[in-house]
């Protein structure tokens, strides 16, 4: 039977646990941007004022209420196709993070290096794409707070929404942060026997 060193056992451990939460988490925020697209769910404004919020914005992108809407990258259809890939990247990641967790808590050190491999490969694609959404998302928020023709309530509310927005993308920043510190150490560790 093979062994794991301590270590990476916790450190496989904390990335199936983190894995875990996460793929869930941004595949329950995807299904509700596509039922929302889809119109199976609307919120209620009244209980849900930042989802009211979130719900305003996307239609917004229907129907621009200014002509600097028309200038930002991230419209309705971008929106749900970004929402599309998360869903299935998301179920992936999950997917992987339970595998993972599986492996360490059964002791089948055999399938440990190939589930953390392929967490961190995963891992590090949706920090890729967290990055890249988070940096289209920041133009956005410039537009919108560069325009001469919104009021600076409507300006608030759309750059609080797409900060916020931005927020969720990167994670909180910290997640980001982890997430790929976490990859790089599993890639690393993988190169390192790979060598020997």
């Amino acid at each position: 039977m093979k062994t794991v060193s301590p270590h990476l056992r916790y450190l496989g451990g904390f990335a199936a646990f983190l894995g875990t939460i996460q793929g869930l988490t941004w595949w329950i925020l995807s299904c509700l941007v596509l039922s929302i697209y889809v119109g199976t769910w609307e919120p209620n404004p009244t209980n849900y004022f930042s989802l009211f919020t979130l719900y305003h914005f996307f239609q917004s992108f229907t129907y621009p209420i200014t002509e600097d809407f028309y200038n930002i990258s991230i419209h309705e259809s971008t929106l749900v196709a970004i929402s599309a890939f998360y869903l299935i990247l998301s179920l992936t990641w999950l997917s992987s993070s339970i595998f993972l967790g599986i492996v360490l808590y059964r002791n089948m050190y055999g399938n440990f290096k190939m589930s953390v491999l392929i967490w961190a490969v995963l891992a590090t694609v949706t920090t890729g794409v967290d990055i890249i959404i988070t940096i289209v998302l920041s133009t956005d928020l410039r537009t919108i707070e560069d325009s001469v023709v919104l009021d600076d309530a409507t300006k608030f509310i759309f750059t609080t929404v797409i900060g916020v927005v931005m927020t969720i993308f990167a994670r909180g920043y910290v997640l980001l942060v982890i997430n790929f510190s976490v990859a790089m150490c599993f890639i690393s560790n993988f190169l390192t026997t790979m060598r020997m």
